[in-house]
């Protein structure tokens, strides 16, 4: 939805809860689908309203942080690689405000949010961003992978461990499959609910042959013991291919944090 309807919920979406409000957007939502609005980070998104996606228009506790640590650091890397990408809110703030010289390749396993990527990078006007249809782990296989209803429980949505537990089946390429892009800075963000470790794993070709370079990562504790890992898994992993942990940002909810690692340039890190 769009034009003065479009703006008029998106003021609406912003106003102050009350009583009914989240049913009046849902409502709203499924008479006209989502809300292609101007978001406080730049992009112009389709989006809807109610609470699961608030996160991606306004300004929040959530993503400031992220969007914050990527736009200081544009000038230090020119590929950004979006694994999870969502609906392209990141990728698409690296097209805007590097005016598209940083390429963005944006993964999304899920069809529905995929759908949606497409169109936010249609309504932004960008050509620097290349979308991927599928999951990145320790392939290349096909996975099980587990959708969430509707767009209000995205968060959920994961590959799992065996393919019959998914209800659809889904691409799963490595990381190291960017290796021959010849990149020497580059900027990972990975939010795999979960699948970080496999998704390190199946890049450390690519990630040792980078110059410099940024993981800012997602780490949720109990998603990382149901998969065998802990932290210190991955700060070995990222070590042997030469990042530091460099800044850990706790989530409002207490459930998880985003961690950024830092590769120094080898020119630096010389003595």
């Amino acid at each position: 939805m769009t034009g003065l309807p479009g703006r008029l919920l998106y003021r609406y979406g912003r106003a102050p809860y009350h009583k009914g409000k989240r049913h009046l957007l849902t409502y709203f939502h499924r008479l006209f689908g989502p809300v292609l609005v101007k978001s406080d980070y730049g992009p112009v998104l389709a989006c809807f309203l109610t609470d699961a996606e608030q996160s991606l228009i306004y300004e929040n506790p959530y993503n400031t942080p992220i969007h914050r640590i990527i736009v200081e650091r544009l000038d230090e890397f020119d590929l950004f690689v979006d694994i999870g990408a969502h609906i392209g809110l990141f990728s698409l703030v690296c097209a805007l405000e590097s005016g598209g010289r940083i390429r963005s390749i944006a993964f999304e396993p899920s069809p529905r949010e995929y759908r949606r990527l497409l169109t936010n990078i249609a309504a932004n006007g960008v050509s620097s961003i290349s979308p991927i249809h599928c999951a990145l782990g320790d392939g290349p296989r096909f996975a099980g992978f587990q959708i969430a209803e509707d767009h209000q429980n995205t968060g959920t949505n994961h590959v799992v461990a065996a393919q019959s537990d998914g209800n659809l089946d889904v691409l799963l390429l490595e990381l190291d499959m960017l290796a021959g892009l010849g990149a020497e800075r580059a900027f990972v963000k990975i939010d795999t609910e979960g699948y970080e470790f496999s998704v390190l794993r199946g890049g450390t070709g690519f990630l040792g042959g980078l110059d410099s370079g940024f993981v800012l990562l997602e780490y949720t504790p109990q998603s990382a013991a149901r998969l065998g890992y802990g932290l210190d898994d991955i700060v070995d992993l990222l070590r042997d291919a030469g990042f530091g942990l460099s800044r850990r940002i706790p989530s409002p909810n207490g459930f998880q944090e985003d961690i950024l690692f830092v590769k120094p340039a080898r020119a630096a890190a010389s003595p």
